[in-house]
């Protein structure tokens, strides 16, 4: 089965139900070599798992157990126990070991026309009423809850399953005024939650006359006025909507809520008396060792009157002269002999002139 393409539309087909669906969903998770690959689409995970039973050969299409079944060539006990585990893992799904899967089977679905037995819930089911069953069947008898009172305390407690639903109001203290109904909403940001989990927080809405819960309105970031109380479900993929509510117990309240103040490293360290011994040892020894240092040390002033100056050269004392503006006066180059003769000889050339 499988993607099929149908007017120009895609969908897909569930491998158990033949439902049309409008994703992939579920899986059937097979191991080759210790590795897992997916195969398959299932409208549901309760349809994997009666699909492996089908492929171990468990049960026979009348739903009674068929002998030496355990030889089957489409899936060994090892697979079939891998499959369990995983679906348990991802849904929370409780099963015995030889489970009745009769509400799974896919004879008693309409479009099939197997024209079996009915059964407890009958036969001939539609898409909306094999889910029904689904969500009947698999659904915890019991699970566990966490409530915050406005009074300031959180407890445990435990909440029975009434045809795969659960009526969570009968917990909660209701106000005079209920017209607005028990609300929820839920919470996936928690660091230590799991990818497959999600928190739904049932509370009354608005300011309904009963006293303000400080720690829910604190812990969820909104006024809420009454008890809350905190459930956990799945995040699975079905092709249609569906609540599969499992354990919620204190232990993970407070792992996934109360945030765990680090505690601080202990530095060894020394007390008063302790640190004053210490303190006069460093100081007596660093007097000790200025002692040492200033054994050949002299003072600077007797420095100063013992030092004898070198007499100043001739060089130097020129270049503080030309300093200060007292150097000896520029020397004239006297003409040579040839120079003298010539100017001569031009002036007496200049006389005859005139």
């Amino acid at each position: 089965m499988g993607k099929r393409k149908m007017h120009g539309y895609t969908f897909y087909q569930c491998d158990w139900t033949g439902y049309p669906m409008r994703a992939t969903n579920c899986y059937l998770p097979v191991w080759v070599n210790e590795k897992m690959s997916k195969r398959g689409s299932y409208c549901n995970w309760e349809s994997v798992l009666a699909h492996a039973y089908h492929l171990y050969g468990d049960y026979c299409n009348d739903g009674t157990e068929q002998s030496g079944s355990g030889t089957s060539q489409f899936m060994d006990p090892s697979q079939l126990m891998k499959v369990k585990k995983y679906i348990h893992d991802l849904t929370g799904m409780e099963l015995p070991e030889e489970p009745d899967l009769k509400g799974f089977r896919f004879q008693n679905l309409e479009h099939f026309k197997t024209h079996d037995t009915p059964g407890l819930l009958g036969s001939d089911w539609d898409m909306a009423m094999y889910h029904k069953v689904c969500c009947a069947v698999t659904a915890k008898f019991m699970i566990t809850v966490v409530g915050i009172e406005a009074a300031g305390t959180i407890y445990e407690s435990e909440i029975e399953s009434k045809k795969g639903g659960y009526d969570f109001g009968k917990l909660i203290p209701s106000p005079a005024d209920t017209s607005g109904g028990l609300q929820s909403f839920t919470c996936t940001h928690k660091p230590k939650m799991s990818k497959e989990r999600e928190i739904v927080v049932y509370y009354w809405p608005f300011k309904n006359g009963l006293l303000q819960n400080r720690i829910a309105s604190d812990l969820f970031k909104m006024k809420i006025y009454g008890d809350v109380l905190v459930v956990q479900k799945t995040k699975e993929a079905c092709f249609k909507e569906r609540q599969r509510y499992v354990h919620f117990t204190m232990q993970n309240y407070e792992e996934y809520f109360n945030k765990k103040k680090k505690k601080p490293v202990e530095m060894p360290a020394l007390s008063t008396a302790d640190f004053r011994v210490a303190r006069e040892g460093m100081v007596a020894s660093l007097s000790e060792f200025e002692q040492r240092a200033c054994v050949g040390a002299e003072r600077p002033g007797d420095l100063v009157k013992g030092a004898v100056m070198p007499p100043s050269s001739g060089k130097e004392l020129m270049e503080v002269a030309e300093h200060r503006g007292l150097g000896p006066p520029v020397l004239c180059r006297q003409p040579t002999l040839k120079r003298k003769l010539e100017l001569g000889d031009a002036q007496e050339g200049d006389l005859a002139s005139e």
